[in-house]
């Protein structure tokens, strides 16, 4: 990945704000609520705790420029968690360590995945550009 001089990539801003006590309160927050109108208890998390709580992190007051990332959808999140918690799909989340694991594995995903593209977009760009150069010669 070409990272201009000075500019850091999302992921690197994702690492710093899961590193953060931003990021430990706004998940807290987070959980809460999700728990509040969807119900749960700390030793068994259901999914649609996990996918409310991920959203609800991305909804907090974040950085630039993870504040434009948008929300993932149960499939996004469930492959995410599948990389670090292969058997969440069989046994759920079972504990709040593994609920904080698996809302930075799916925002770190989503922050690796927003850097991919950004290179996918920036090659398609300098491919256009050379074919122009090409047909000018």
């Amino acid at each position: 990945m070409e990272v201009q001089e000075g500019v850091r990539s999302v992921t690197e801003a994702m690492e710093d704000y899961l590193a953060s006590a931003s990021f430990s309160d706004a998940l807290d927050t987070a959980y809460k609520e999700a728990k509040n109108k969807y119900g749960s208890t700390d030793s068994r998390v259901p999914a649609v705790v996990l996918h409310r709580t991920c959203s609800r992190v991305l909804a907090s007051p974040l950085p630039a420029p993870l504040h434009e990332l948008p929300a993932p959808d149960a499939e996004f999140i469930e492959r995410a968690v599948a990389s670090v918690l292969p058997k969440l799909a069989d046994s759920g989340v079972r504990s709040l360590d593994e609920l904080e694991i698996a809302v930075q594995a799916v925002l770190l995903n989503l922050a690796a995945a927003t850097d991919r593209l950004a290179d996918i977009d920036a090659k398609v760009i300098q491919d256009k550009d050379s074919d122009s150069e090409d047909e000018k010669s």
